[in-house]
């Protein structure tokens, strides 16, 4: 990459291209004060997000070339941003690269495929490999076990019936505090019981179990967070996370 600002040396940079016949493109550089955001996507969730730095005052924050890499909290709107980028490109797998502006704006610079995670491993202490293992994991054993219809039904009216405990309270509290996030929110809980429900449907105990625990994990997250704390809540929501992942695992095995 180049970055010209003056007009004779653009047009000596392009000519040379040109002359090459390389593929080239040319967009607008972005003030960004010498930083940017690397969001982590997998399977429609966000892993986690580094603000990474440059070292020495000029543009280029990637860590392989020397950048600095810190643990970042992901406002919604940007979070919903880099879900956006991923899924408008199909990736299940991706690095959202984030640019906040000087005058405000945030845009979405790259949508990476094959992203390095080492600078979020060593920022963040996240098991990226294990989280990308998992996914497939969960994938391939899906799509691995036999499907009904029927137990699909059951499930999914298990999958609304506990969502609708916990859905009104956060929606009215979604839309009192932050409204653009109440129709991602709803999104985000029908793509949820679609999942419990094709877990069921899978006719696998340990993943119809594995799902739902999944989707109380996340419901109380929520309401956590939008609605109130909950006494031990992030506790309770990391042990119900993992007991459904270890479901999800034995699920495969069985």
């Amino acid at each position: 990459m180049v970055r010209v600002s003056d007009p004779d040396v653009a047009f000596r940079v392009v000519r040379a291209l040109e002359q090459m016949r390389t593929v080239f493109y040319v967009q607008r550089a972005v003030n960004h004060d010498g930083r940017d955001v690397r969001v982590f996507v997998v399977g429609g969730r966000t892993l986690g997000a580094i603000e990474r730095r440059t070292s020495d005052g000029g543009w280029r924050t990637n860590v392989s070339r020397g950048g600095s890499a810190r643990p970042f909290d992901l406002p919604p709107a940007w979070e919903q941003l880099a879900l956006r980028a991923a899924a408008a490109i199909g990736a299940d797998y991706a690095g959202i690269d984030l640019l906040p502006s000087r005058e405000g704006p945030v845009f979405v610079l790259e949508v990476n495929g094959i992203p390095g995670w080492q600078g979020l491993q060593q920022a963040t202490g996240l098991d990226v490999a294990g989280a990308l293992v998992e996914h497939l994991a969960y994938i391939s054993g899906f799509r691995a076990l036999r499907f009904s219809p029927a137990l699909f039904a059951a499930a999914a009216v298990v999958a609304l019936a506990s969502s609708s405990i916990v859905l009104p309270g956060v929606l009215r509290a979604v839309r009192a505090t932050k409204p653009r996030l109440a129709t991602p929110v709803m999104v985000y809980t029908a793509v949820f019981i679609v999942m419990v429900a094709s877990a069921g449907g899978s006719g696998s105990g340990f993943a119809f179990g594995g799902s739902l625990l999944f989707l109380y994990s996340d419901c109380l997250l929520a309401w956590n967070r939008f609605v109130s704390p909950v006494r031990y809540g992030r506790l309770a929501n990391i042990v119900v996370y993992h007991i459904g992942q270890a479901l999800l695992v034995i699920s495969l095995a069985t």
